[in-house]
């Protein structure tokens, strides 16, 4: 079996300050307005880092893979806000005037990081590519299931964003991918979380952005 590890040190970041209790939050069993470590997040409040939480998956993505490539280390919700700014976050109005979310745009996912130095691409791309880009020292942030981050079948593919970052192949075959899941609902599901290749696969929508250094 072969590791392909791009960068040695790649920090994780949960999207809930209070990693233990994700599977908590996710199911409303915990309030995350009363997540006791909501402040290290940089929010404002209590409810803006409630309201963040389960809409950061993209921009812990962006965190993760800026102070992977040496860049600044700030608060998540600095991020955010910067995301924000350059109208990375998708919104639509109805013909009633209700607001519809969409989610982060891939490409202005992309921006924030270019405006870090860092060399992005918005892309369609099979596992075996996530492969090769690792392999020429590539981060990879992948649309995927939420329910990859738990135990439960895949019944979807997209919605969610982890960052791939590292894989296993056995004769030229995939077998595994490594990822930094934000919202994995146990330990192994979060940080370095092992993913058989075929289950990754079932919960991968096909789109990527890749993170690498400007040459």
């Amino acid at each position: 079996m072969k590791t392909i590890r791009p960068i040695l040190s790649v920090p994780y970041y949960a999207q809930f300050e209070s990693a233990a209790h994700i599977a908590d939050y996710v199911t409303g069993k915990k309030s995350l307005a009363h997540d006791p470590y909501w402040a290290n997040s940089g929010a404002g409040s209590p409810e803006e880092y409630a309201y963040w939480a389960n809409r950061s998956c993209g921009m812990v993505c962006v965190k993760t893979c800026i102070e992977a490539f040496g860049g600044p280390v700030l608060p998540l919700h600095t991020w955010i806000q910067r995301g924000l700014a350059a109208n990375a976050y998708l919104t639509e109005k109805r013909g009633d005037n209700t607001t519809v979310e969409k989610g982060w745009l891939h490409a202005g996912l992309a921006a924030v990081m270019n405006n870090e130095g860092l060399k992005t691409k918005v892309k369609a791309a099979s596992v075996e590519e996530i492969v090769s880009l690792l392999q020429n020292g590539c981060l990879v942030i992948a649309s995927v299931s939420y329910e990859i981050g738990t135990i439960d079948a895949i019944s979807h593919q997209g919605g969610h964003l982890v960052t791939v970052i590292g894989a296993q192949t056995q004769n030229g075959n995939v077998k595994s991918l490594h990822l930094h899941n934000p919202s994995g609902r146990t330990p192994a599901l979060r940080e370095n979380a092992i993913i058989p290749a075929s289950r990754f696969q079932q919960a991968f929508s096909g789109r990527v952005i890749v993170v690498g250094k400007v040459d």
